[in-house]
């Protein structure tokens, strides 16, 4: 059996939902075929399923199947419950029977590829997810459960996908979030492991590293990254509307305005080049009266820009294990996956949209994710 793990902690949770919907369907159903014990049964394991009490679930449900072995909610119920109490091997054979009897059973085929992801059949689980999302599309747990098994199967590509949609019908689930961070954070990582290893001197990487070192805290050495990309693209505003910032950072007000004075002669009438102009001679004469800059409520129009940076956040960890997990692409192993990104991480998502290589799912999103809440 697969060790628990954060995605398999979340099996409760939806089973519970489901079975929360089940009480008025399923006495219904089993009084159609005038078997008022097999109702009673059915009842029984559904109220130990709702107050977690799997084994005496699974000692009701065995009971029903035998009373009706061609009731396929009996088969359903007694997979979840075994499915549960942590038998993935048992709660195969009875999902996919239940799918036998009925196979468009809302949540069978999410629940089959639940069971044979914990049973480390990564291609039979996305399958099985991919059939009750093509029955359900809004489906968010299916989604989010597709996203899981590929992202912990190393194709965090087509992980994005599905996680973005979950994100979109769940947009304040915190599960569904941190996955979805997770998924576009490693697709950054990735990129810009396969860029470094292109060249590993091009302003590309420079200008990542600058943006990580600023965002860190670290401005002289992000000044150097920037005015290392810059010598690699001289012609590029961008570079030095950033090389200005660091600067301001460090009270060098000269060399920011030439910074964003050459950004204005690369492009004319940039009301943001302006406007820092103008902030940078103000911050010299409150540094030339005593007051720090910082202290006075000075700041750029502009900071270094969050987006850009946090989609190349993968620069930090290039040629490293992520932080606390193993090497991604990797694929399943005993320890399951770990990647906990920092807050501004889960920001990255809709920059990386735009780039992102598309998985099996055609990207439908154009909703700013809930993680972006933080005035980025």
């Amino acid at each position: 059996m697969v060790a628990m793990t954060r995605s398999a902690s979340l099996l409760p949770k939806v089973i519970s939902l489901l079975f929360l919907g089940l009480p008025d369907c399923l006495p219904a159903q089993t009084s159609s075929q005038n078997d008022p014990q097999l109702a009673q049964m059915m009842q029984r394991g559904m109220d130990a399923m709702r107050q977690g009490k799997a084994a005496e679930a699974e000692a009701q449900f065995p009971q029903a199947c035998l009373a009706a072995p061609t009731y396929a909610d009996a088969f359903m119920g007694l997979g979840l419950a075994q499915l549960r109490d942590g038998k993935p091997d048992e709660a195969t054979k009875a999902l996919s029977r239940a799918i036998e009897l009925n196979p468009e059973m809302p949540g069978a085929h999410m629940f089959l590829g639940i069971a044979f992801y914990q049973q480390k059949k990564a291609d039979e689980a996305i399958a099985a997810l991919q059939k009750e999302i093509t029955l359900q599309p809004k489906n968010a747990e299916a989604l989010t459960w597709l996203g899981i098994v590929e992202l912990e199967s190393g194709h965090p590509d087509d992980a994005v996908t599905p996680l973005d949609r979950a994100a979109e019908l769940s947009p304040k689930d915190p599960n569904v979030l941190d996955y979805r961070g997770q998924a576009h954070m490693r697709v950054a990582q990735e990129s810009y492991q396969a860029l470094t290893k292109l060249d590993p001197d091009s302003w590309h990487v420079h200008r990542a590293l600058g943006e990580s070192l600023a965002e860190s805290g670290q401005p002289e050495k992000a000044i150097a990254e920037y005015e290392a990309a810059i010598k690699k693209q001289p012609h590029n505003a961008d570079l030095y509307e950033s090389l200005g910032n660091e600067y301001q950072k460090i009270s060098r007000f000269d060399d920011a305005a030439k910074a964003y004075q050459q950004e204005l002669t690369l492009s004319p009438n940039n009301p943001i080049a302006l406007y820092n102009l103008g902030q940078d001679q103000g911050a010299k004469r409150q540094s030339g009266r005593g007051r720090d800059p910082a202290q006075a409520g000075h700041r750029s129009a502009r900071q270094p820009r969050a987006g850009r940076f946090l989609s190349r956040a993968g620069t930090r960890q290039i040629g490293t294990e992520s932080a606390g997990g193993r090497v991604p692409g990797e694929g399943f192993g005993e320890q399951p996956f770990r990647l906990h990104p920092p807050e501004h991480l889960l920001r990255a998502g809709p920059r990386l949209r735009k780039a992102q290589p598309q998985g099996r799912f055609q990207p439908r999103l154009g909703r700013v994710d809930a993680a972006q809440g933080a005035g980025i």
